[in-house]
């Protein structure tokens, strides 16, 4: 996995403090996960427990994502935040959940 510790924990202090997250996972998706791969932007994959969280976070996203470049620098992130059945029902979801790595997961 290609992200450093420090950008890790501010990663997950970020998502924690703008989404008051308390069940989900945060997961890197993507090129970082490869550590053969050079360069990259950074791909989140935020899963919420319902609809109407997911929703919320969407329309919050891009003071999201700034809170998270105040935490670890200005650098291309890519955000998707979904709910769990979007693993089944959601082909890209589908498609890239099984070689994401998990950064953090709340119960």
């Amino acid at each position: 996995m290609r992200i450093t510790e420090k950008d890790q924990l501010g990663l997950i202090e970020a998502i924690e403090q703008k989404c008051l997250i308390k069940v989900g996972e945060l997961r890197l998706y993507g090129s970082r996960v490869d550590d053969n791969k050079k360069g990259g932007d950074i791909d989140l994959l935020l899963i919420v427990p319902n609809k109407e969280f997911k929703q919320n976070l969407v329309k919050n996203k891009h003071q999201i994502l700034a809170h998270i470049k105040r935490k670890i620098g200005d650098r291309k992130i890519d955000l998707l935040v979904c709910e769990a059945e979007a693993i089944e029902v959601d082909p890209f979801v589908g498609l890239i959940y099984p070689t994401s790595v998990i950064l953090k997961k709340w119960v």
